[in-house]
């Protein structure tokens, strides 16, 4: 039940076989994928570790832990996901359009950027998906609005 500030989460744990005959630990998987060092022998212990990508809000992560005789068990645990607020730099003006900068953000999140005229309706004007952790806008100012505001929305 934490609340972690960074998409990306490091999980680790221990798995033993300690039922019939010790046959050992085949896998241990994370979100369905396999765990590095998810494999122990007979009474052995498999020391795992896997690094997943938690999605904005409340994430379900579920790690099974197979034995050789395809028996296995679930532990299920919740971890929120708060983005933290990107961080707009340096705006500037050139040649009709709004040029910015935001950083802070994490691979694989989704900006939506949005104009408003009058900070009470806003309309999306770009849907970007961050590949790094920086992100380049450019929009053309409509010189028709006596206002324009802009503003960015993680999703």
């Amino acid at each position: 039940n934490a609340t972690v500030t960074s998409a990306s989460l490091p999980v680790s744990g221990t798995a033993s076989d300690g039922g019939y005959d010790n046959d050992g630990v085949s896998s241990v998987t994370v979100n369905g994928a396999g765990a590095s060092g998810g494999t122990a022998s007979g009474a052995g212990t498999a020391n795992w570790n896997a690094t997943i990508t938690l999605n904005p809000g409340t994430n379900l992560v579920t790690v099974i832990a197979t034995d050789t005789l395809n028996n296995s068990t679930q532990k299920q645990i919740t971890v929120t996901y708060n983005p933290p607020p990107p961080v707009f730099g340096g705006p500037s003006v050139s040649g009709g359009q709004l040029q910015t900068t935001m950083s802070g953000l994490s691979a694989g999140e989704t900006i939506v950027l949005e104009a408003s005229s009058d900070l009470r309706n806003w309309t999306p004007i770009q849907t970007n998906t961050v590949s790094g952790s920086t992100l380049s806008f450019a929009n053309a100012i409509n010189p028709a609005m006596k206002s324009q505001f802009f503003r960015a929305r993680v999703q």
